[in-house]
């Protein structure tokens, strides 16, 4: 279990770090150093990426005093020269707080290379600006453990606490307290005391009683040397009072055999083996590998082939585990999806060809919400390549076009089609479009339209009306009749009593099948008759219906009665 979660706090790390930072390393001292142009920048950070808050016992309003981060900046002689840029203003921090997605999630108040804004955990990242190119470097802040949130182990990996006498008859027994992000503590005299003692009796319910045990000022006081089997207790106090305990079960040579042996016999089957029960094979291992050769012999062939089979699949287990944990940092390096452009198409393509690349056990451990990201950078990106193949499409069309200074009403229909096209085009597709690709689509739209009024104003003008007749049969009443043309909007009759039509009235019809109209109350005098035809033509600057008027028909002349 131990090792799972160290796996995870590395994976989690490198997720901040290397993702977001592909050139990131670390220098020496623990610093997490990024390469720039002939220079570089580093963080305190220690190899896991972390700075750690600092603990003050003394004060118990405010304990929790925080992180401090400091960025430096060296030469490529490794000079440290971030004093000098900062005074002359040369290069210019901003300061982070991230998430596991975003590394720029929230803009921190912070201009210069120092951060003490931190208290408490969190994520953060520094981007510097030096010589015209900007390096981001990232680190963790882990939070301080809360009261009991600590862990003791002995004999560092193996927590059974079970140890068998060595020849000298004695046994080494160790704690090592970490806190809750795995740091060892197990030194810091201000936060843990420790108190060993040895089983002499058992109370009526019985639990160990143990007596205090002295220990010797030579050696640390997390370890105690115990020269007889039997039952041993470590007890540690934190600073904050809470107290726990490591019990340490020693044997006698022929006792650890059944111990080992009932560790091996313990272990899951192999089919069901998973990265869960890493500790327990791995103690059952280490606890094997401690035993002589005699007592190796006292196990069975059967349970040594067992263990042997166990050990490789938690190593396969592992395997697995961190590819496919390579994998999750490229799906997590994504970035934030909702901003994703095609120049991430190299990177989501690299993502999907290594996740496709791995077994199906290690598909298996890919988290499934990083899973559907991938797929909807998948999507995304196949989208935005889509609208941009519509995009240029639609650019080599409009290119093979006449510019709109050549235009003619040949190109009419060519014309009508590419803008039919351009309508048809999505917000999106019409977005990968250059401003001097939609500077030249209405150029030749207008162009167009101004070409295709000219010549419907010229065929309005020509339009006209043939077949004329006018009769009375009825008193003060004409009729008038023609050949409907439909290529107009209406017609217009003049008639007046005059050959040269002045002052002559007129008669409006307003549909272009139209055959006769009956106008009344004339005169029973004689009259003149003509009619054209008048058309509604849309100027494309304005917008508006102009009225064109066709040609006059030669004059009918009539007595009415």
């Amino acid at each position: 279990m131990k090792l799972r979660k160290l796996l995870l706090c590395l994976f989690l790390s490198v997720a901040l770090t290397v993702t977001f930072i592909p050139n990131m390393t670390y220098a020496e001292g623990g610093a997490v150093t990024v390469e720039g142009d002939g220079w570089y920048i580093t963080i305190n950070a220690d190899e896991n990426g972390c700075v750690y808050q600092v603990y003050d016992v003394g004060n118990e309003v405010n304990p929790y005093q925080g992180a401090q981060l400091n960025v430096k900046i060296f030469n490529s002689n490794h000079e440290d020269i971030t004093a000098d840029v900062t005074a002359f203003k040369e290069a210019t921090f901003t300061w982070y707080k991230s998430s596991r997605t975003n590394p720029h999630e929230q803009v921190l108040d912070i201009t210069d290379d120092v951060c003490d804004y931190t208290v408490g955990n969190g994520m953060y990242c520094c981007a510097v600006e030096y010589q015209d190119e900007t390096q981001e470097v990232s680190c963790k802040v882990p939070e301080w453990p809360k009261d009991g949130n600590w862990k003791i182990n002995s004999d560092a990996d193996d927590n059974s606490g079970e140890v068998d006498l060595n020849e000298e008859q004695e046994a080494v027994l160790e704690v090592q307290v970490l806190d809750n992000y795995d740091n060892d503590v197990t030194q810091r005299n201000e936060l843990v005391l420790y108190q060993w003692g040895k089983c002499v009796d058992y109370d009526e319910e019985d639990k160990p009683i143990f007596g205090v045990l002295p220990v010797s000022e030579d050696v640390p006081a997390n370890t105690y040397t115990a020269t007889a089997a039997g039952l041993y207790r470590c007890t540690v106090t934190y600073y904050d009072g809470y107290t726990d305990t490591k019990d340490f079960n020693v044997m006698e040579e022929e006792d650890i055999v059944d111990v080992v042996a009932a560790l091996i016999v313990d272990l899951r089957d192999i089919d069901k083996l998973s990265l869960s029960d890493t500790e327990d094979v791995l103690n059952a291992q280490k606890r094997f590998d401690a035993l002589t050769d005699y007592q190796k012999a006292l196990i069975s062939d059967e349970l040594k082939t067992k263990l042997t089979n166990a050990v490789a699949r938690i190593n396969k287990l592992q395997s697995d585990y961190k590819v496919a944990h390579q994998v999750e940092g490229m799906i997590h390096g994504l970035g934030n999806l909702d901003d994703m452009t095609l120049a991430y198409k190299d990177q989501v393509e690299a993502a999907k060809a290594a996740y496709d690349a791995l077994t199906d056990d290690q598909k298996a451990m890919v988290e499934e919400d990083l899973k559907t990201r991938l797929d909807d950078a998948i999507a995304i990106i196949n989208k935005l390549q889509g609208d941009k193949d519509a995009a240029d499409s639609f650019a080599i069309l409009i290119s093979a076009l006449p510019l709109a200074g050549d235009l003619t009403l040949e190109d009419k229909t060519a014309v009508e089609s590419v803008l039919e096209q351009y309508e048809a085009l999505t917000p999106d597709q019409k977005a990968f479009l250059s401003d001097s690709y939609k500077t030249l689509i209405n150029d030749i739209a207008a162009k167009m339209a101004s070409l295709v009024y000219d010549a419907n104003v010229e065929k309005a003008s020509n339009l006209t009306v043939s077949g004329l007749k006018v009769t009375s049969k009825k008193k003060k009443t004409a009729v008038v009749k023609w050949k409907a043309n439909t290529e107009a909007s209406g017609y217009v009759i003049q008639y007046s009593m005059k050959k040269n039509f002045k002052k002559a009235k007129v008669k409006t019809i307003k549909k272009a099948d139209a055959k006769k109209v009956k106008i009344k109350k004339l005169k029973s005098k004689k009259y003149f008759f003509r009619i054209a035809t008048y058309t509604n033509v849309t100027d494309p600057v304005s917008g508006n219906d102009v009225v064109v008027m066709g040609k006059w028909s030669k004059p009918k002349k009539i007595k009415i009665k």
